[in-house]
């Protein structure tokens, strides 16, 4: 039995609960307004204070499981969903998948009409219906439907680059798959490269298609880091610092042996130092060789997006701005 609304309203004392998805204006006013009402008919039943006898009159809807896949909704439309189990009257249909709103819901015993709008700030992605048995808030939820549409991607990057993405989502699957034009500090186009949208608990990533030659010479300038690393030269000298700073070191008076060590580890470190320094330069070449960022971490919130992007030009993160809408 899922009693977190209940405990929460308990908690908050005004019965109005706090998401941690960003609902629409209209969702959270119908929840608002089933949340003030189901305080004041569990006082007036004299339920406020007797949990037992709270989820005992007004258990957890129990929603039947079905197999098959769930139906698609396209952005910017309107359909109507069946969810099957055993419901009580006044039960409440919510969603928290942002950019949809739940217009209206027909409650019987067994089972609930949602009627839901898909606005143009929904992304594409598995969306869940929620079913809340009224006054006590008990509640169960179910993968209900899946959004799909064409977007398009406004992307500006700190270093100056910018992007243009255009990603279509496919009926029956969790791909988002299509492509990305970057543009350089100037405006120019830089090239065009596919890519692939994945879904994560705190937004999404979108990873860039590397061309066989960028691969190739990303490839080449981390073999030429780990060969000049660990080269015969700089192993050679690096064994004779270690021979020298045990002759000389370990003979001395422990007072003095850290100073003695210190200075061949400095020694060492520079030889290391040097060897990092020309295959950081082999990757920053390659990087520099490549369109666009390796991959991106995005969040989105009201179409608005921020993020970082990895291996822009250059090796590191670099901050990402813009913003996601419908492709017209």
């Amino acid at each position: 039995m899922k009693r977190s609304r209940f405990l929460a309203a308990v908690l908050a004392l005004g019965g109005l609960l706090g998401a941690a998805e960003v609902r629409s204006a209209a969702n959270q006013n119908r929840l608002d307004e089933f949340e003030k009402k189901a305080l004041k008919d569990r006082r007036a039943q004299g339920l406020d204070k007797n949990r037992s006898a709270l989820f005992a009159k007004y258990p957890s809807p129990e929603i039947k499981l079905e197999s098959g896949q769930v139906p698609t909704v396209s952005v910017g439309s309107e359909t109507t969903l069946t969810v099957n189990g055993r419901f009580l009257p006044g039960s409440m249909a919510n969603t928290e998948c942002a950019g949809t709103e739940i217009l209206s819901e027909k409650v019987t015993e067994t089972r609930v009409e949602v009627r839901l709008r898909v606005t143009t700030l929904a992304l594409p992605g598995s969306c869940n219906v929620e079913i809340i048995s009224p006054v006590s808030l008990a509640s169960a939820t179910k993968q209900a439907f899946q959004v799909v549409g064409d977007y398009t991607w406004q992307l500006a990057l700190a270093n100056g680059m910018k992007a243009r993405l255009r990603t279509t989502s496919q009926p029956g699957t969790v791909l988002v798959s299509g492509t990305s034009e970057w543009f350089g500090k100037d405006g120019k186009s830089l090239g065009t490269r596919p890519v692939s949208v994945t879904r994560e608990p705190d937004g999404y990533r979108v990873t860039v298609q590397r061309s066989a030659e960028e691969t190739a010479a990303s490839d080449q300038a981390m073999e030429e880091a780990r060969a000049d690393y660990s080269s015969a030269d700089n192993q050679k000298k690096m064994a004779e610092i270690q021979q020298k700073m045990q002759q000389d070191c370990m003979k001395l008076p422990p007072a003095q042996m850290g100073t003695c060590i210190q200075k061949y580890t400095e020694q060492m470190k520079t030889i290391s130092d040097k060897a990092m320094a020309k295959g950081q330069a082999a990757q920053e070449k390659a990087a520099a060789g490549t369109v666009g960022c390796q991959s991106l971490h995005l969040q989105v919130n009201q179409g608005k997006v921020t993020g970082q992007g990895n291996s822009c030009g250059a090796p590191g993160d670099v901050a990402v701005t813009g913003s996601v809408s419908v492709a017209k």
